[in-house]
């Protein structure tokens, strides 16, 4: 079905799931010096995650005895000095392709042989704020970290990557000091990755962007990429909240809830263990129903079940209906559970009504990520960062006013938090008109293709020259950009946004891919005339499948703070940071070559404040 509903649609990125399908994660195994401060409290960041199937911390020499089991674990985090055992030891008893995280390396011949590394030259030893800057955002660690900005760390790292070794720089200190070496750096060889992070000297008091940081250095250790979204639980970044993103579960009280039928505070039976919503079949609650009522809304949630356990989240609830109608969520244990039978009552379902497709196993005992988009009669569930069901409900079974959400009451012990959501009935920013349907008006055109106005969309087609391109008149820094896009000819196309015009009319910037080529980089981040490619769509199989050539595309661009986001029909393709613009014009792109014909259409733009 071509995506040509007239509804605004807007889509979050989940976190993608990793592993074989059977839903295994990798395993981490933590290692700290006598002197190294912190080892379980890093074991808990990275269990908090949920991109970690199992976690250990335990003493390096107890590891090395039990070679069997030590070669289970896919990444192996050093804290701190570890000095127990040779390097020569710890390579034989690595599994082959094993990640290896150092993490403010202490000074140790382990670790010096292992990552390559030298003494350090820096003699300060300083607790002030200091800043540090990505400085290669292409590595998979890094395209979508931001800056650490007022950053607290002592400067008293004993160890630094050997300047005349393969270590690639990804970090340094913001203006960078004369004679340091980078602050983030990673390497691979011998089919192995590295990493070295020399913040973190007390492990114990790791802020949300350390806490990031770490996640995403041990996963792309592990696996060669990162899946992006947050790491930190019931935490919304300041770009995110821009956005439109509120917190329904304020992750330590059941502020905002009721049970259902029963208003006021919620009794016995639901309850906030650390960070987490709590049910407790025990004493029979009932359903948690929001306050709050939503007609259409994105809503991102985590949730755990125990082994068989069965749960889900309803929504387009009205509550006082006695008999309980609504949509819901389901949550369920596929492999033990008799409901898995019916498919359309399985993990990920439109329950009773819609079954998911090609989704994951998803194994109990570990938290999972879900998503819900409704909008209109359009439904949407995605599990695991899968989009499992996509449905265009009957009208009897929509529901066009304020409804409820809730966690479901059934009967067994299931928990939540990072329960967020978007209310797209009431987009955030000031609405601005680019394209009026009929004129170009706003826009000048650069290059020698052809832009007219046809049907109510704006056809480009290429003359054989340069490249060529439609810009705006004015610019922009913060917004979100929502427009459809359909080629016509194998030429690719794209959507410039905070990009600039030089001297000579030569347009510069970043571009949102249209490649309706076999290629299929839809949706990916190039930088038009000055880097080349910042994020293609090589390891995402989902956005490589999202574009359809002949068919109307819908694009939506979040540009908020230095984060660029991008989804093409409702699939991620693009979560990257970058600093080096923060405002310019839009832009619409015709490829040179004489093969580019391309329409745009619906162009609807929310300009955020500053």
């Amino acid at each position: 079905m071509s995506p040509t509903c007239a509804a605004s649609f807007a889509f979050f990125l989940v976190p993608q799931a990793f592993g074989p399908d059977s839903g295994v994660l990798p395993e981490a195994l933590v290692l700290a010096g006598p002197d190294s401060p912190g080892d379980s409290a890093l074991g808990e960041v990275l269990a908090a995650s949920g991109r970690f199937h199992a976690l250990r911390s335990r003493p390096l020499r107890r590891e090395l005895d039990d070679l069997p089991r030590f070669k289970r674990f896919q990444v192996l985090l050093f804290a701190g000095g570890v000095a127990d055992a040779s390097a020569e030891e710890l390579r034989t008893a690595l599994r082959p392709g094993a990640g290896l995280v150092v993490l403010h390396p202490g000074d140790s011949p382990l670790l010096r042989e292992t990552f390559d590394l030298v003494s350090s030259p820096r003699t300060e030893d300083s607790s002030d704020p200091l800043d540090y800057a990505v400085e290669d955002r292409s590595h998979p660690i890094t395209r979508a970290l931001e800056d650490f900005e007022a950053h607290v760390d002592t400067l008293d790292c004993a160890l630094v990557p050997d300047p005349g070794g393969a270590w690639r720089t990804l970090a340094l200190r913001a203006p960078p000091s004369a004679g340091e070496g980078p602050w983030l750096a990673a390497r691979e060889t011998d089919g192995r990755r590295l990493v070295y992070v020399a913040w973190g000297h007390d492990a114990r008091a790791l802020d949300p962007a350390l806490r990031a940081l770490l996640v995403r250095a041990c996963e792309w250790a592990a696996l060669g990429d990162v899946a992006e979204g947050g790491v930190t639980p019931n935490h919304l970044t300041p770009w995110e909240r821009r956005a439109g993103w509120r917190a329904l579960f304020d992750g330590a009280t059941l502020e905002g809830w009721h049970v259902r039928g029963r208003p006021g505070p919620p009794g016995r039976g639901w309850s906030v263990a650390p960070g987490e919503l709590v049910l407790d079949p025990t004493a029979a609650p009932g359903d948690l129903v929001s306050d709050a009522v939503f007609t259409d809304f994105e809503l991102e949630f985590e949730f755990w079940f125990p082994p068989g356990g069965d749960g889900g989240v309803l929504y387009r609830l009205r509550e006082t209906d006695p008999e309980g109608r609504g949509l819901e969520y389901q949550i369920l244990d596929d492999g033990v559970n008799p409901e898995r039978l019916d498919s359309r009552k399985s993990a990920g379902a439109l329950y009773g009504l819609r079954e998911p497709i090609g989704k994951a196993f998803a194994p109990p005992g570990r938290w999972h990520r879900g998503r819900i988009v409704s909008v209109g009669d359009r439904i949407e569930h995605w599990l695991d960062g899968r989009r499992v069901l996509a449905a265009e409900l009957d009208t009897s079974d929509a529901v066009d006013v304020p409804t409820s959400i809730a966690l479901q009451d059934h009967g067994d012990a299931v928990r939540f938090r990072s329960l967020y959501l978007r209310d797209l009935l009431h987009p955030p920013g000031t609405p601005v008109a680019l394209f009026d349907g009929h004129s170009l008006a706003g826009w000048r055109a650069i290059g020698d293709a052809a832009f007219e106005v046809e049907d109510g969309a704006i056809l480009g087609r290429s003359g054989g020259g340069g490249q060529s391109f439609l810009v705006t008149q004015r610019e922009f820094a913060d917004f979100v950009l929502e427009l459809e896009v359909r080629t016509e000819l194998p030429g690719n196309s794209g959507i410039q946004v905070r990009s600039h015009v030089d001297e000579s009319g030569r347009v510069f910037g970043y571009q949102i891919e249209v490649d309706p080529s076999d290629r299929s980089w839809s949706g990916g981040l190039y930088d038009e005339a000055r880097a080349g490619w910042l994020q293609t769509l090589a390891g995402n199989e989902q956005g490589r499948g999202a574009f359809e050539p002949g068919e109307w595309n819908l694009y939506r661009i979040e540009c908020v703070g230095p984060t660029l986001r991008a989804w093409v029909n409702g699939i991620p393709t693009t979560h990257f940071a970058h600093h080096a613009d923060s405002r310019g014009v839009i832009g619409l792109q015709v490829h040179a070559g004489g093969e580019t014909r391309v329409r745009f259409r619906n162009l609807r733009l929310w300009e955020l404040p500053g």
